[in-house]
């Protein structure tokens, strides 16, 4: 029996007890009695919906995102064109770190489901104004305008140049301008991104992109 059968089986037999019910019985005859309303199947449904969301926290919604982000690159991945020549396959290494990403972002969903709802004093008043609601997603919104001024350089400055800035100021916007601290991103920056760039120019023998200005 399907699920629309059974609920129009229970709410018939219910509403057979309210009909049959709305004739008093002597011993309550003169006396007001209250008759619970008739409830439907689509009430019982989203009532037992909204009590499942509510458990849910923010970090799962954005874990699920993320695991169909993952699905869907991989999926991608295998319309690159493998070369004629006998290199490692393009496809390889956005393989291996969508796999990586994917095991992380199964991780973060497992620990979201074990946290429970969110705490309703975690989240405030979100704001209402433009400028309050760039103070309440700073960082998000500097990740995405660092990354956005990343891609319009790297064909002008190449991807060691413009990596390396990508990564100087996005750590200096999220920790801080101090000239300690400068110091620190910029050799955080030119290591992480030099020593890939080298990894895969040098040792792999990947044509990554060069630039229009810097040749490099």
């Amino acid at each position: 029996m399907g699920g629309k059968d059974l609920c129009g089986l229970q709410e018939g037999r219910h509403q057979d007890r309210h009909v049959q019910g709305q004739v008093d019985p002597p011993e309550f005859a003169g006396r007001r009695v209250h008759r619970a309303a008739p409830y439907t199947c689509d009430q019982t449904t989203s009532s037992i919906l909204g009590a499942s969301m509510d458990r849910l926290n923010r970090d799962v919604y954005v874990a699920v995102v993320l695991l169909l982000f993952c699905g869907v690159m991989l999926w991608a991945s295998f319309d690159i064109r493998e070369p004629d020549y006998g290199v490692l396959p393009p496809s390889i290494w956005p393989r291996v770190i969508l796999t990586v990403f994917g095991l992380l972002s199964v991780i973060y969903l497992v620990q979201s489901l074990k946290r429970g709802p969110d705490d309703p004093q975690a989240f405030p008043g979100e704001p209402t104004t433009v400028m309050g609601w760039v103070r309440y997603w700073w960082n998000p919104v500097i990740c995405f305008v660092s990354f956005c001024g990343y891609l319009l350089l790297l064909p002008w400055l190449g991807m060691l140049i413009s990596g390396m800035l990508f990564v100087f100021v996005l750590l200096s916007a999220l920790g801080g301008w101090s000239p300690r601290r400068l110091g620190i991103h910029a050799v955080v920056a030119a290591a992480s991104v030099g020593g890939m760039w080298l990894l895969f120019t040098q040792g792999l023998n990947v044509l990554l992109p060069t630039g229009e200005l810097t040749g490099i």
